[in-house]
């Protein structure tokens, strides 16, 4: 089933799972899709995952930041609030764009995925 195109036209092509863009006014990559399933707002998102200092400065400069969560192979946009930012982190953080202001300095390393090796004897 498909999007009927006036949906697509109302909401610019922006859903639930976020997809990469560019920044309408700057032309920067931005991560892009709605931060909630209900009463949501179109969130525009750096793809850069920041480290706690780096949302520490994006909250002190008004910037909001969400989690890049992972359900069913789709990524999606969720707005950290308080409690979040306070507790342990299990999905890589990203901050609200803001043209011209990157947190790239505050970058965190994502974790390296486990590689699976085929042993050279065959198991049986």
């Amino acid at each position: 089933m498909s999007i009927p195109a006036w949906l697509v036209r109302r909401h610019g092509g922006v859903f639930r799972t976020a997809s990469l863009g560019r920044c309408p006014r700057c032309g920067a990559p931005v991560l892009s899709g709605l931060d909630d399933d209900i009463a949501a707002r179109t969130a525009r998102a750096d793809p850069t995952p920041i480290d706690r200092m780096g949302e520490a400065l994006a909250v002190l400069t008004g910037r909001g930041t969400f989690d890049l969560a992972t359900f069913d192979g789709k990524r999606q946009l969720w707005r950290r609030d308080q409690w979040h930012i306070a507790g342990k982190r299990k999905w890589p953080v990203l901050a609200e764009h803001r043209c011209g202001a990157s947190l790239a300095e505050h970058a965190e390393p994502l974790p390296a995925r486990a590689r699976h090796v085929i042993p050279a004897e065959p198991p049986f």
